[in-house]
């Protein structure tokens, strides 16, 4: 069975709107947001360690 999110992938582009870097690695979102609140607590997120 397919997922919403793989018929949104066949139909459109998908982009990250979050801080949360584990939710970027699970769902590799094409782009991701530049809102500097986020960019902030991804920064701040230990997870983020060594790779931004």
């Amino acid at each position: 069975m397919v997922s919403a999110l793989d018929q949104l992938r066949d139909m459109s582009v998908v982009v990250a709107d979050t801080g949360d870097i584990e939710a970027v690695r699970r769902f590799k979102p094409v782009d991701c947001t530049t809102n500097p609140t986020l960019v902030l607590r991804a920064l701040s997120d230990p997870a983020a360690s060594g790779i931004l």
